[in-house]
């Protein structure tokens, strides 16, 4: 709905206000009005920003929760993967999990 989608981006806005205070970023919001089984490929938002994100312009994906990136386990792993091959740093708000890549794997920080 119209209410969760801006009750999401506002929650990303606070988080990223508060985590990077001091900070120049740029903040690049992307929706997608799909479900979390939806793959990733049928996402045109996330679509959009993903070459941004491998090539390194973009360093930081922050999700209100994990269930909007991704509901199937495996999709999720894969994904994960590209970016941190990359060194994307992936924040999941809700669950407080906070990923790190190395180009290689991920690293928790909490």
């Amino acid at each position: 709905s119209n209410n969760s989608r801006e009750h999401q981006r506002q929650a990303i806005e606070k988080y990223v206000a508060e985590k990077f205070y001091g900070c120049e970023y740029e903040l690049d919001i992307c929706e997608d009005v799909c479900s979390g089984r939806s793959p990733f490929s049928k996402r045109d938002g996330y679509m959009q920003i993903l070459p941004s994100m491998l090539s390194g312009e973009y360093d930081v994906l922050v999700l209100k929760n994990i269930s909007r990136f991704s509901r199937s386990p495996a999709c999720c792993v894969d994904e994960l993967a590209r970016l941190a091959a990359v060194g994307v740093k992936v924040s999941f708000i809700d669950e407080n999990v906070h990923l790190r890549g190395d180009g290689l794997t991920y690293h928790l920080h909490t």
